[in-house]
């Protein structure tokens, strides 16, 4: 999933137990990619400055592009965490893409699925489904 301009692509966990988005950040000590919001000419902090702050995940809120099934949000809030345990570090993924609603966000933060209804020019009711098959 890209974030940033030009682009910094990361391989997300799209979480259905989450609102939140968050990336690994550029000072955490991985072989893993990491967001340099330096290197994005679209980025910016908000102001009040927001936190992400999990158990096993913490990290300050940026504002940049993101893209996400094909479209591109402009100044969207996502977290890149820089203090994250080990044990999620471990994990095959570089960060979490939230699906839920933005009323369950930690980081009070709208996820880029969210953004993508909200911003959409038809009028789409925030309905959750998850069809799960064996």
């Amino acid at each position: 999933m890209p974030f940033g301009t030009p682009p910094q692509t990361f391989n997300v966990l799209l979480s259905t137990g989450s609102a939140d988005c968050w990336v690994t950040a550029f000072n955490v000590s991985t072989n893993k990619p990491r967001f340099f919001p330096q290197n994005s000419s679209t980025f910016s902090l908000p102001n009040p400055q927001k936190y992400l702050n999990f158990p096993s995940v913490q990290g300050i809120v940026g504002i940049d592009t993101v893209q996400f099934a094909g479209l591109s949000q402009a100044k969207l809030e996502f977290s890149f965490a820089d203090i994250i345990e080990n044990q999620t570090l471990a994990q095959p993924f570089d960060g979490i893409m939230g699906l839920t609603f933005t009323e369950l966000s930690k980081s009070a933060t709208k996820n880029p699925l969210m953004a993508a209804i909200d911003n959409s020019k038809y009028k789409l009711p925030k309905i959750f489904i998850v069809n799960h098959t064996q």
